[in-house]
C-alpha cells in the first residue's frame, strides 16, 4: 500500500501540486486508537497503514480520489455518529454526501472489503473492492492512464473523466 501512495503522491507532485498540499500529516497511533474510544470501532490494519501515511485531507480539497474528500479521522468519528451505522469506517465522502467504507475489524470476523455507501439508499451497500489495497492500486492506475483531470479553476479535486462524458 505505501508503495502504490507513494506512486499517486509522484503524480500529484508532477500534475497537481496543489492538490499533493492538501495531504494532512499522518495520523499517530494515539490519533487512531482515540478514534476507536470515540466510535466503538476498530480501524482495519490496511486503512491504519493509510493513516499513518496521511490523516485524510485538508479541509479546502474537493476530493483528490476523483471528488471524494479523504477524511480526516475526528471527521470520521463525527460521520459515523451522524449516520448511526454501527460497525462501519467511512474514509471517503463525496460532496453529496455518499461514503466509501470499510467494515469495523472484530477478532472473529475481518472483512477486507471496500463499500459503497449512497446516502440515499444505504441498505444498498455495495462491494466496489476486494481490499483497500486492491481499491488504491486500481485507482492509481487508473490516474495513470489518464481516467481523472485536474481542473484547479473549477475544483480543488480530481475529477473521473467518466463523470464528465469523457470516457
Amino acid at each position: 500500500m505505501e508503495e502504490t501512495f507513494a506512486r499517486l503522491e509522484a503524480w500529484l507532485a508532477e500534475h497537481a501540486r496543489p492538490l499533493r498540499a492538501l495531504l494532512n500529516p499522518p495520523a499517530s497511533a494515539a490519533d487512531i486508537a482515540a478514534i476507536e474510544a470515540r466510535a466503538s470501532l476498530i480501524v482495519p490494519s490496511e486503512l491504519r497503514r493509510l493513516y499513518a501515511l496521511h490523516d485524510g485531507e485538508a479541509d479546502g480539497s474537493d476530493g483528490i480520489f476523483g471528488c471524494q474528500q479523504w477524511l480526516p479521522l475526528r471527521v470520521v468519528a463525527e460521520e459515523v455518529e451522524l449516520i448511526g451505522s454501527a460497525g462501519i469506517v467511512p474514509f471517503l465522502r463525496s460532496g453529496g454526501g455518499d461514503l466509501l467504507y470499510v467494515k469495523s475489524q472484530t477478532a472473529a470476523d475481518v472483512d477486507r472489503r471496500v463499500y459503497e455507501w449512497w446516502h440515499e439508499k444505504p441498505e444498498e451497500a455495495k462491494v466496489i473492492a476486494e481490499s483497500l489495497e486492491a481499491w488504491l492500486a486500481e485507482f492509481v492506475g487508473r490516474l495513470y492512464a489518464g481516467a481523472f483531470v485536474y481542473r484547479p479553476e473549477e475544483l480543488a479535486a480530481l475529477i473521473d473523466r467518466r463523470d464528465l462524458g469523457e470516457e
